[in-house]
């Protein structure tokens, strides 16, 4: 029975229970439904998005709201910026206007001539009145735009004050630099002549995409090539050959040429050059030697000379030559490169050796391009090297070695064939493995070995030692030096600047001695404690 009883209290509470939270579930809000247009479909992941979301707009003025004076907010052009001739004025305010009160009170006159500009007016909207004169305007004219303080606008209010703006008309186009410059001289034959203009010319195209283009330089004596508009205000054109030497050019940019923004060229733009008259730039010689101050050259040497501009050939060839000082030419091989600027001349046969010459080129060369001569002779003097000679040896004759030499060098006045006579150099004492070095202009021989301490060494150079050419010393030439004595050494066979020795049986220290004939050694008690030490 209490069982029951029990069971039954138990339901009744489950049943109380569910009451109550059925009753709470009906007072709560049912949830409000997610708009679909706040979920945009471009933002879905499987959808690319075609175009961006829309701004938020703002909230539009209602007419009734508007209670102050209109003002002029905008115009195109803007003030300062220039008006098409053919071009509208547009004007702007900041609330819907009585159109006919504008229409009165908007003037358009010339500065300073103060001359109306008839023309019609539009409205695209209830703010906004385009202008558009019944004629072409003047070129590169000012005009004040005027509207009177009596235009009003929908809500009935006038303007506070009237407002006004200049707008000037396009103007003329202009060549604002030339390269090369006006009356520029001793231009470079392949320089492209270029003009820049203080407005774009034509639109912005490709390389490929010209052809349609103005070309519109005449150049006088004609000059066949390629033009090219680099960009759209810059025009450059750039001969297919290159200039005449020495000539004088006109350019001219013919008049009637317009801009993007139909800026006109009024007057034809003529500028003046004159190009360079063919040059030597340079006479390169190649010294036969490596030193510095080296001035002689091989008689076999080529000789280079470059000029400014290509040559024509026959002419230059015949006006280059090599001359002595008496007056003798040489025969001479041409070789041409670098499009003709550059001539390398080699003797043929070869030069005198130790004789003084000039590369000599005379005014009777003449230009590729024209027959434009040389302005000025150009003259380049050398020297041919000597005749076998030794200039110096190390070291000198009856000189005294150093401590650090090792072996000795023989210095030649100009290149010598090193490799025919290195091996028939005679030293005496013989040295133990010598071995043989020459420099790289072959002007120098060094014969490296360990010398032995004070000794005699005589050196023999054979006297047909022989250049390339085969002109020999002619005598052997013999040069002695002497070396050094070893220097006296003495010291004692132990390590470091402290030794130990004992005091419980005999001590034997070595002495290492060279070069000395006595040796005298003492042992001194300096009188500090030993563990100072």
């Amino acid at each position: 029975m209490r069982t029951k009883r029990i069971i039954q209290l138990s339901l009744l509470t489950i049943l109380l229970i569910s009451l109550i939270v059925a009753c709470g579930e009906e007072e709560k809000p049912k949830p409000t439904a997610v708009p679909t247009a706040s979920v945009p479909e471009t933002l879905k992941p499987t959808t690319p998005p075609t175009a961006p979301p829309d701004k938020p707009q703002a909230p539009a003025i209602q007419l009734e709201d508007v209670d102050w004076p209109p003002q002029v907010v905008y115009s195109q052009p803007a003030m300062g910026e220039e008006v098409t001739l053919d071009g509208d004025i547009t004007i702007r305010f900041d609330q819907p206007m009585d159109q006919d009160s504008v229409e009165k009170a908007l003037e358009v006159k010339t500065i300073p001539e103060e001359t109306a500009v008839s023309g019609t007016t539009t409205w695209p909207k209830p703010d906004t009145v385009i202008f558009t004169p019944n004629e072409t305007l003047a070129r590169n004219q000012v005009y004040r735009i005027h509207v009177g303080k009596e235009a009003t606008g929908a809500n009935g209010q006038a303007m506070s004050a009237p407002s006004e703006f200049d707008l000037k008309s396009v103007g003329y186009l202009q060549v604002g630099q030339t390269i090369p410059e006006h009356n520029t001289r001793s231009v470079a034959i392949n320089t492209p002549i270029t003009i820049l203009f203080n407005r774009p010319v034509v639109p912005l195209v490709t390389t490929h995409n010209q052809a349609d283009l103005p070309h519109p330089l005449i150049i006088d004596p004609p000059v066949t090539g390629n033009g090219e508009w680099t960009s759209t205000s810059i025009y450059q054109f750039t001969p297919t050959e290159p200039l005449a030497g020495a000539a004088n050019y006109q350019v001219t940019v013919k008049s009637g040429l317009e801009s993007v923004d139909g800026a006109l060229l009024a007057e034809d733009a003529i500028f003046r050059f004159a190009t360079a008259a063919p040059e030597v730039v340079q006479i390169q010689l190649t010294p036969a030697q490596e030193q510095e101050d080296a001035s002689s050259i091989l008689p076999t040497a080529p000789i280079t000379i470059t000029f400014n501009m290509p040559m024509e050939r026959s002419t230059t060839e015949q006006a280059i030559s090599i001359r002595s000082i008496q007056g003798t030419t040489a025969p001479l091989n041409y070789t041409w490169s670098d499009t003709d600027q550059v001539v390398t001349i080699v003797p043929d046969p070869m030069l005198n050796l130790e004789t003084t010459y000039q590369v000599v080129v005379d005014t009777s060369a003449q230009a590729a391009a024209s027959a434009t001569a040389l302005a000025a002779e150009a003259v380049e003097p050398f020297r041919t090297v000597p005749y076998p000679a030794i200039t110096r040896t190390h070291p000198q004759h009856k000189q005294m070695a150093d401590y650090w030499d090792e072996g000795f060098s023989v210095s030649f006045a100009s290149p010598m064939d090193i490799y025919t006579f290195i091996d028939q150099i005679i030293i005496d004492p013989p040295p133990k493995n010598p071995r043989y070095f020459a420099s790289t202009d072959d002007t120098n021989v060094h014969v490296s070995f360990q010398h032995e301490p004070d000794t005699t060494y005589q050196i023999t150079i054979p006297g047909d030692a022989a250049d390339p050419y085969g002109n020999t010393l002619g005598a052997d030439y013999t040069f002695s030096y002497s070396t050094p004595k070893d220097p006296a050494v003495a010291s004692f066979n132990l390590s470091g600047n402290f030794s130990q020795l004992s005091t419980s049986f005999e001590s034997v220290v070595d002495v290492i001695y060279k070069n000395v004939s006595q040796v005298d050694v003492g042992l001194y008690n300096v009188g500090l404690p030993a563990n100072l030490l």
